[in-house]
């Protein structure tokens, strides 16, 4: 199979540092690391290797995390005498290196105080001839589409946002713009938080283009926008375009892409794209309304969909204005999730917005004081 690869970061337009951190190993045994051949070449044997990690933490090095999974990842294949050989046992190697970085992570921060705190997500792509090996921890993304296939998020988020979606709770369209979808439930960190890494197998046809990146792309870039771009560009022309993009809606967080396309190479013109909506919005500017379903373990029996907004009564208008606004809130999601696995909480039992309302480097951050000296491993909820 003949591919393409093609990465770059970005600090972002908020941020005063790149806490983002990438690999792309062009073959992994024999190793050779990644040497931009626009014209593509053809994959070895044991296949190539992709990665991104989004390092958190702030000030307490957060780049240190992402950059120690990156050397844990690439010696774990350099030191490897025999690479496994079958689905099961190549998912496997994955997450097991995946942990193993995790536990470097502990140790580093355990040795160095000002380390204490770090952390980061991890999503990798392990491409051998027509199949692709994903494993992932947290919320860092892949997305896979050809030239008569739609474009398809491949990883679950490790979030709160994504659970709530797969219980019917918010539409995968929602739960995009949602302002809660920067809590996490896993990552590597020194939390002493369980990881348990996600993996699968997927299929790679020619002309398909497999994206990984960090949230600070699809935080920011709404899937159809990221679809258009990969359709009209290619290469590193398509990655600088998902990174522009990124920075023109706000650009508040460090931006990683890493893009494989496998020939034949296309690009679409711009008329040909179909454009349903000609507009999108940064999705920092949108708002989100919830509607519950039932759900498979029956907690929770109710609908509630976003009101009808009556142009003859400007007093109901203005009450649907407020409790939209009201959904739209940080915290809204989290507040809600608590009730329904625990019914039997009062609604002024339930915390305000300043109670859940936490960005991934305070969780991180918290969790770290409560646990660096506590090895037990327990359930994270990373904001």
């Amino acid at each position: 199979m003949n591919v393409r690869l093609s990465a770059l970061t970005n600090v972002g337009m908020v941020r005063d540092h790149n806490e983002d951190d990438f690999t792309v190993i062009q073959s992994v045994s024999p190793f050779k690391a990644w040497d931009y051949q626009p014209e593509g070449f053809d994959t070895p044997d044991n296949g190539i290797l992709l990665m991104v990690a989004y390092g958190m933490g702030g000030a307490n090095a957060g780049e240190i995390a992402s950059s120690i999974v990156v050397s844990v990842v690439e010696n774990a294949f350099k030191d490897s005498e025999e690479l496994p050989d079958t689905d099961k046992s190549k998912e496997d190697f994955l997450k097991k290196t995946i942990v193993k970085s995790k536990k470097e992570i502990v140790k580093q921060a355990k040795n160095n105080i000002e380390y204490q705190g770090m952390g980061t997500t991890v999503v990798m792509a392990w491409v051998v001839n027509n199949k692709c090996y994903l494993a992932w921890a947290g919320d860092s993304r892949a997305y896979l589409m050809g030239k008569e296939r739609d474009i398809e998020i491949v990883t679950k988020d490790h979030s709160l946002v994504w659970e709530l979606m797969e219980k019917g709770m918010l539409t995968e369209e929602e739960a995009e713009t949602h302002p809660d979808s920067n809590i996490i439930t896993q990552s590597l960190s020194d939390s002493g938080s369980k990881l348990k890494p996600d993996s699968k197998v997927i299929d790679i046809n020619e002309g398909d283009k497999l994206l990984l990146c960090s949230d600070g792309l699809n935080g920011m870039v709404h899937k159809k926008v990221i679809s258009d771009i990969l359709s009209q560009n290619q290469g590193e022309e398509a990655c600088s375009k998902l990174v522009a993009e990124a920075n023109a809606n706000g650009g508040t967080d460090n931006i990683t892409v890493v893009l494989m396309e496998t020939a034949p190479y296309w690009k679409r013109d711009a008329e040909e794209i179909n454009n349903d909506e000609e507009d999108y919005e940064p999705i920092t500017e949108k708002t989100i309304k919830v509607k519950i379903t039932d759900d498979a373990d029956g907690d929770k029996t109710e609908e509630r969909p976003e009101p009808e907004k009556s142009e003859d009564d400007p007093k109901e208008q203005k009450q649907q204005e407020v409790v939209q606004e009201e959904k739209s809130k940080p915290g809204f999601l989290k507040k809600f999730w608590d009730k329904i696995v625990n019914p039997q909480m009062e609604d002024d039992a339930i915390p305000d917005n300043s109670d859940v309302e936490k960005t991934k480097e305070d969780a991180v951050d918290e969790e770290a004081e409560s646990s660096n000296t506590n090895d037990e491993e327990k359930t994270p909820n990373h904001n």
